[in-house]
């Protein structure tokens, strides 16, 4: 038993190690949330937002992703501060599309060109305008999906915007709940969506694919975690790359998820080290990921830059045929599901350090229970689920 106690925590050293987070020079503007971040030719433009004392803002700083520097850029002309707009980019310029200001719901459309430092205003969308709508870019076309209008608490509609041609049209509404302040991304010719909140305020967790040629979507997988809002969403090499996020009961995510388009499964990674965030500036120069400013679960608005080099690196699967848990790692409280332990009379799980002596015990009496791991020190453990018929092992992180 030692043994295998052993190797499981050598392993698991090397996966924290392989996946480190590093904390970057601060975004060199105000602190902020809801902003919008466009990319172009390896360059994070991030702007916009609110800041303390809710003032909306209008100015942009450029990171360098190949020397991770910040440098200022042209704001986004004077009366066009906004939060919760959209930001996209495609052939070497970058667009800012919609949001809300001043208790407005915005519709307007503008381009940046990085050659001329300079912004124009572009086509508007034929409809009300609106804020947090899900986007993402296929064939030179930016999908927009959902958001919040002035009349709506949701919406389902999605509208294409043609960025050669400078035209909007109207695609077959989205076909499940309407949605707000959820996430996208795009993988080969194919756009995706999770989270969100719909029109009655319900947190949503599944993942949504859009197929460009027949104007359809489908499900197609669940996130392994309650619905959230505020996260951020990259495609990188064939896998869906999530971070942070707020879910419905308040807590502010630390935590960094992955999607293998081609497999189907969920992995989960090393958590940035610092409290959990919402609404902050996330993007990838295609191998790591990046995420700058947003708000902290003390309900500070932030400045801080973070680079995770290798975030398909050391991810661990963490759901099993016999029980999931999560967060992982965990700081306060631990949430066990029980998916293969259905008839058994009583259920113990048991937490082993990494030599193994056993450092607490929990009675399980729910299909889904949740412990309270505040008091046990940072570090890597074994959790044992066990009852008089079976008995199943996973490792978990405390910090």
């Amino acid at each position: 038993m030692s043994k295998i106690l052993i190797l499981f925590f050598v392993l698991s050293s090397q996966v924290l190690i392989a996946q480190g987070w590093q904390r970057l020079p601060d975004f060199s503007s105000h602190a902020r949330d809801d902003g919008s971040v466009f990319v172009i030719n390896n360059k994070a433009y991030c702007g916009l937002g609110l800041a303390p004392w809710w003032s909306t803002l209008g100015d942009f700083q450029m990171l360098d992703m190949a020397t991770d520097t910040w440098s200022p850029m042209a704001a986004i002309p004077t009366g066009e501060e906004r939060q919760y707009a959209a930001g996209f980019s495609a052939n070497g310029v970058g667009y800012i599309f919609g949001g809300t200001a001043n208790n407005k719901y915005l519709n307007d459309l503008w381009q940046y060109d990085p050659n001329t430092d300079s912004w124009k205003e572009m086509t508007s969308l034929p409809d009300t305008g609106r804020s947090a709508a899900a986007h993402f870019v296929l064939n030179d076309t930016a999908y927009l999906i959902g958001g919040k209008t002035k009349s709506q608490s949701a919406t389902k509609q999605v509208w294409a915007y043609d960025i050669i041609n400078d035209t909007w049209i109207q695609k077959s509404d989205f076909p499940f709940a309407k949605l707000w302040l959820a996430s996208g991304a795009s993988w080969q010719n194919k756009g995706y969506v999770i989270f969100g909140v719909n029109e009655n305020g319900t947190y949503q967790n599944q993942l949504y694919q859009y197929i460009v040629g027949t104007d359809t979507w489908q499900i197609i997988s669940t996130f392994p975690q309650a619905g959230r809002n505020y996260a951020s969403m990259n495609a990188i090499a064939g896998q869906l790359v999530i971070f942070g996020g707020r879910d419905s009961s308040g807590v502010f995510h630390r935590n960094l998820w992955r999607y293998d388009i081609n497999s189907g499964m969920w992995s989960q990674g090393t958590g940035i080290p610092a409290k959990g965030r919402k609404g902050g500036l996330s993007f990838t120069n295609g191998t790591s990921l990046y995420y700058t400013t947003g708000i902290d679960s003390s309900h500070t608005r932030l400045n801080e830059t973070w680079k995770c080099s290798n975030p398909l690196i050391g991810v661990r699967e963490i759901k099993t045929s016999s029980f999931a848990l999560y967060p992982n790692p965990a700081t306060n409280e631990l949430t066990i599901e029980l998916e293969g332990f259905i008839n058994n009379t009583e259920i113990v799980a048991v937490l082993y350090s990494g030599f193994g002596g056993k450092v607490a015990s929990w009675k399980l009496n729910n299909q889904e229970s949740r412990l309270n791991v505040s008091a046990i020190k940072s570090g890597i453990y074994l959790l044992k689920i066990k009852s008089d018929k079976q008995e199943s092992t996973q490792l978990i992180v405390i910090d």
